[in-house]
Formats: C-alpha cells, sequence, structure tokens
C-alpha cells in the first residue's frame, strides 16, 4: 500500500514541477521536489524506501524532461545511496534539521556533476547525440539551490506528514489482521 502511495506522490510532484513550478523558473532552473523526497527518505528511513523512491522519480523525471534514461535515474540512486551509507552507517544516527541544508547543497552539487559527466560519457560511446553543457548547467545550479532551499522545510514538513500518514495505515491495516 505505502508504494502506490510514493507513485503516487511522485506523479504529484512532478505534475507540480511540470505545471506550477515552470512559471516560476529562473535561468531555467525549477524545484525539484523529487529530489528532496528522496534526500528525505534517504535520511530518514534505514529501510531501503529511499532506492525505490530514487528509481521511479528519476524515470518518471527522465522521461518527462526528455533527458537520457539514466541521467536523473542513477544520480538520484547515487545520492540516496551515499546519504543513506552517511546517515545510517558511518557516522550520524540521527538527523537534525539543522544539517538538511548542507545535505541538498553537497547532493544537489553532486547531482549537476553527475549529469553533465554521464551524458558526456553518453555522447563518447555513441548512444546519445545531446550533452549537457557545463556552462548551462553551472547557470542553473545557484538557482536550483536557492529554489531547493526555498522550499526545503515545507517539503520536509509535507514528507514527514506523508511519512505518518503511512505508518498509521499500516498500524490500522496491522490491528484489522
Amino acid at each position: 500500500m505505502k508504494y502506490l502511495i510514493y507513485v503516487g506522490v511522485i506523479v504529484l510532484l512532478l505534475a507540480l514541477e511540470a505545471g506550477v513550478f515552470t512559471q516560476f523558473a529562473i535561468r531555467g532552473a525549477i524545484p525539484d521536489l523529487i529530489f528532496l523526497m528522496v534526500i528525505y527518505f534517504a535520511t530518514k528511513h534505514e529501510d531501503l524506501d529511499s532506492y525505490g523512491i530514487a528509481l521511479l522519480g528519476g524515470l518518471f523525471t527522465d522521461l518527462y524532461s526528455g533527458l537520457p534514461i539514466g541521467t536523473m535515474t542513477l544520480g538520484y540512486l547515487i545520492v540516496a545511496g551515499l546519504i543513506h551509507v552517511v546517515f545510517h552507517s558511518v557516522t550520524i544516527h540521527e538527523v537534525r534539521w539543522k544539517q538538511i541544508p548542507f545535505v541538498v547543497s553537497a547532493a544537489v552539487v553532486l547531482l549537476y556533476g553527475w549529469m553533465v559527466g554521464y551524458t558526456w560519457l553518453l555522447v563518447q560511446i555513441h548512444l546519445t547525440g545531446e550533452v549537457l553543457v557545463a556552462a548551462d548547467v553551472r547557470t542553473r545550479i545557484l538557482p536550483s539551490l536557492v529554489y531547493n532551499f526555498i522550499l526545503l522545510y515545507p517539503a520536509m514538513t509535507l514528507f514527514t506528514f506523508l511519512d505518518d500518514f503511512i505508518i498509521s495505515i499500516q498500524k490500522r491495516s496491522r490491528s484489522v489482521i
């Protein structure tokens, strides 16, 4: 049941990005709500839900944006994996809200670096004729960071509500059986 809710939320977030936030784009950059969802679940959950969200959200984003398949998907998966390992295996066991902006900053830079490198690699091995120009990505990083920071805490509050909602549904379904 929770996976159907995740898919519905991902579709809703992508619709918000495509329908609402494109009207307020700065230099072609819009907030990446699916990316914020991946970061939230990678920091808050020890299970592997963040990988599923990264996979589905990345595929939907790749298909919508017209980027080569894997550009956002693999980028989201790499970011989710690194955050998951750092926050649940290596150093930190409890995430504080004050740490999230640093995580988002590092993750956005990593994601944009991945996007440039991945499309460049695809061009080199002749799988695509289109490459993301580093200068274009460089002009989008700062507006993307600003947008993601503006929507960071409202999105985290929404995802916390979603998390609590899913937990309550799971508790109700366990008590019914």
